[in-house]
């Protein structure tokens, strides 16, 4: 049984094989390179040697669109000390020192009664050092918390840039 067993895949074995090959045809004609013509056309080159060039792909110039939306409503770069050295649409700023380590930075922005959940705000530490950087609300205001570098007893700080954008 075991012999017929045996026989029964080798002649399957042989037959797919013999099936495979004559079934296998001649390679065909591939894509050698396809080119992006400045005069916007495309130039595609087959395997065997010929070339299709296609009619211009570009089109007439569309009319301008309307201006997106100045999603902007203020950014500032915050010295470590809180000096406000540049800023738009920042009133004040105002740093104090936390207990165990780090600045808590309060800023308040023109016109504006900050709640971190009615913005999108981006606050990026301008240092080289390990750090820790966060952001909320408080009283209206835009509340910046920085941990130096969070591996020394004596941290180094620098300053921070942020933007706060209007959520659409």
């Amino acid at each position: 049984m075991r012999f017929l067993r045996v026989m029964v895949i080798a002649v399957l074995f042989l037959a797919c094989g013999v099936l495979g090959a004559s079934c296998a045809g001649a390679r065909g004609v591939g894509i050698e390179d396809i080119t992006s013509n400045d005069d916007g056309t495309i130039t595609i080159e087959l395997s065997n040697g010929e070339e299709y060039t296609t009619d211009s792909l570009k089109g007439d110039r569309g009319e301008q669109g309307e201006p997106g939306p100045n999603m902007i409503v203020a950014m500032g770069e915050i010295s470590p000390g809180g000096n406000i050295n540049q800023g738009y649409n920042v009133s004040s700023c105002t740093g104090t020192n936390v207990i165990g380590g780090g600045i808590t930075y309060s800023i308040a922005l023109t016109g504006i009664d900050y709640d971190p959940h009615d913005y999108v705000t981006l606050v990026t530490y301008s240092g080289d050092l390990e750090c820790y950087v966060s952001y909320d609300g408080a009283d209206g205001k835009l509340v910046v918390y920085v941990n130096g570098n969070i591996n020394t007893s004596s941290p180094t700080y620098r300053g921070f840039s942020f933007v706060v954008l209007a959520a659409p």
